[in-house]
């Protein structure tokens, strides 16, 4: 077996697939030219481009390391590359404007950011049927399933949260305000923790005590495209959500969704300290 390592477009993000002995393959997604670049990883020596449907954004292997999906963001569809023949071996319909994607441990479901349309589509992998179609926030980009494949979190750009959806249900569950522009969301690898990267923000918001998160509808407005604010309710379940910044006092909102506000922020100050700290948000 080899190695996969993944990178899309031009974010040099790269993603480790772990698996022992021989060479690293490495795939770039292109975004102009519609293309994936196959590099060997020891030389770094273009060892094959595929051609792919238009603008491929979001890349991901299944747990197997069988089969890489292609996000092909102005094709609205996902391209299946076999792993190993280095061929598109089929199409999947993955909705409007596909960005990033996760699967699930097993292998069995594939979720979808739908940037145009704000929702999450979730897809048995073999079949292609959709299973469910998830509402999230505006722009919906980051995705990522925890490690025991209970929870899916989506984050969208310009509502600035992170969404989390029950696995069991296909339901969404709680929304998390998180600092401008969130990007990925990654799960640590004990699931205690999820990481999700502000673009705008310049930071790393870390959420904990997710297995709690629930939503409560909020009693007024946040101002703004009926974005609520969950208040008491909400900030019970909410976790703890670890940031360098500040909490943000305003938000730009998404369509009707409720925010669950988190009752203590942790700010790491120093590498060796860190300190908790509970703040009361002021009524709007």
């Amino acid at each position: 077996m080899h190695r996969i390592l993944l990178a899309a477009g031009s974010a040099a993000a790269f993603l480790l697939f772990a698996a022992p002995s021989f060479a690293a393959a490495i795939f770039v997604s292109n975004e102009k030219d519609n293309t994936i670049t196959v590099l060997n990883g020891d030389t770094l020596e273009v060892v094959k481009t595929i051609k792919v449907a238009r603008r491929p954004r979001g890349i991901v292997v299944s747990p197997d390391g069988k089969e890489l999906f292609v996000a092909a963001g102005d094709g609205d569809i996902m391209d299946v590359i076999d792993t190993k023949t280095l061929e598109v071996s089929r199409q999947l319909e993955s909705g409007p404007d596909p960005e990033l994607m996760a699967i699930d441990p097993k292998g069995d479901v594939i979720y979808i950011a739908n940037e145009d349309d704000s929702l999450v589509t979730i897809m048995d992998i073999k079949s292609g049927d959709i299973l469910a179609e998830v509402p999230v926030g505006v722009e919906p980009e980051g995705m990522g399933v925890s490690p025991d494949g209970k929870f899916t979190v989506a984050t969208s750009e310009s509502t600035s949260m992170a969404h989390v959806i029950d696995n069991a249900t296909n339901k969404l569950i709680a929304n998390v305000l998180v600092d401008s522009r969130p990007r990925e969301a990654k799960f640590t690898p004990d699931g205690k923790e999820l990481w999700v990267s502000s673009e705008v923000g310049g930071t790393i918001s870390v959420i904990d005590q997710l297995r709690g998160a629930r939503c409560a509808p909020g009693a007024a407005s946040a101002g703004g495209h009926g974005l609520h604010q969950g208040r008491q309710a909400a900030v019970r379940a909410a976790g703890a959500v670890q940031s360098r910044r500040r909490d943000r006092r305003r938000h730009q909102g998404g369509q009707g969704l409720h925010t669950c506000r988190p009752a203590s922020l942790a700010r790491r100050n120093e590498p060796r300290r860190q300190e908790v700290l509970r703040r009361q948000r002021p009524h709007q």
